[in-house]
């Protein structure tokens, strides 16, 4: 693996460097507009709660947070109505993935959905459904040997549900569990010598290889696992024995993440070996740059290190994978994972590549409300 070695950024660097970027949290704003009003108009049929829908929600659900626009959220809730604040498989043990004729474990895609649900709840309408949504977080989650282990991408379908049930409920043993499933992936699917997460347990070097017999490291994969650890971080109290885990974690991905973007500020499908699968991918690159402005609103990466990678990711995400009508292109389709030969272009979209540039989006807005404050202390 390219071993690149940073430095740290004397302030006049950065006072140059931000005077360069004349986009204002305003235009971000008006970007998310753009990006919800493109798909919500396209999408009116709202579909049932399975886990690609339930990614898209978790954007829009942010978009509101920072916006206050009330068609997010009367978007998100009449979704959850329609599906009756359940699962798609709730009441089955097994369902269907869309497109597919194949029987599977319905675990990760009954919770996705309830993340949601959660945030509804909390910022509109507290009642009786929030007792029956964490009745039902509360079964699954006790379900025994969840297949969904096996597999990192299904992390941030599970773990920031399980977290929102702790907030809730301040039940200990919820802690214990979400780590007990963390730390399973984390044995079978987190190469030590790397840095970084195999999707699942078939892509585990040796047994899988590139073309190129390198380690084959989905950047979508390491984005999820990302993505999670922000949601746990951010509702996981600070003063309980696994939080310093998780963000040591964090720390980690980060630092091997940020040596592996491309020179355009995306990242690619196999992050070590991009002649596997050559191109422009946004959804990995939504999951990376929305995890890395994260930790740099949060005081948890340096800014100095950091922020010209965030930026460069948010750059490739506005200039080349959105479309002037608000369309997201360049998304990986949905899958085990890439296939050889498989075309990702401007017109490759879905409510998974959406999702996860809008939290991409709230974020880069976050730190441009806050750009002067970072560079009065620094």
């Amino acid at each position: 693996m390219k071993r690149i070695f940073f430095f740290r950024l004397p302030v006049f660097y950065l006072l140059f460097f931000c005077s360069c970027q004349s986009e204002s949290f305003d235009d971000v704003v008006r970007t998310i507009k753009q990006v919800n009003l493109y798909w919500q108009s396209n999408h009116q049929e709202l579909g049932a709660a399975f886990w690609d829908n339930g990614i898209y929600h978790t954007g829009n659900m942010e978009a509101y947070v920072l916006t206050g626009e009330p068609l997010y959220l009367n978007y998100s809730r009449s979704w959850a109505e329609l599906n009756g604040w359940m699962g798609l498989c709730i009441s089955s043990d097994v369902c269907w993935e869309p497109d597919s004729s194949e029987v599977r474990d319905s675990y990760p895609s009954d919770l996705t959905c309830f993340q949601t649900f959660l945030d509804l709840l909390e910022v509109s309408e507290k009642s009786s459904r929030t007792t029956q949504v964490c009745q039902f977080i509360s079964e699954r989650v006790r379900l025994p040997e969840p297949t969904f282990r096996s597999c990192a991408d299904e992390l941030y379908r599970v773990m920031p549900a399980m977290v929102k049930l702790y907030k809730i409920t301040r039940q200990p043993s919820c802690l214990r569990r979400m780590y007990d499933y963390f730390s399973y992936t984390d044995s079978l699917l987190f190469d030590q010598q790397v840095g970084l997460y195999y999707q699942n347990i078939a892509c585990v070097y040796p047994k899988h290889q590139t073309t190129n017999f390198q380690r084959d490291f989905s950047a979508r994969t390491n984005g999820w696992v990302m993505a999670t650890l922000v949601k746990l971080l951010k509702e996981h109290p600070r003063d309980k024995v696994f939080y310093p885990c998780y963000l040591a974690r964090f720390k980690r991905l980060a630092s091997i993440l940020v040596q592996t973007q491309q020179p355009e500020g995306y990242w690619a499908r196999s992050l070590l070996d991009v002649s596997y699968a050559p191109g422009a991918e946004s959804s990995g690159t939504s999951l990376l740059t929305y995890a890395l402005f994260w930790g740099i609103n949060n005081g948890l990466l340096p800014y100095d290190i950091y922020l010209p990678v965030a930026e460069k990711g948010w750059s490739f995400l506005r200039m080349t994978a959105l479309h002037p009508d608000g369309k997201v292109g360049y998304v990986q389709p949905l899958g085990e994972r890439f296939n050889i030969g498989q075309v990702v272009d401007s017109n490759s979209t879905s409510n998974v590549g959406v999702g996860v540039f809008l939290l991409a989006a709230c974020e880069r807005a976050r730190f441009l409300s806050r750009k002067s404050e970072y560079l009065l202390h620094h």
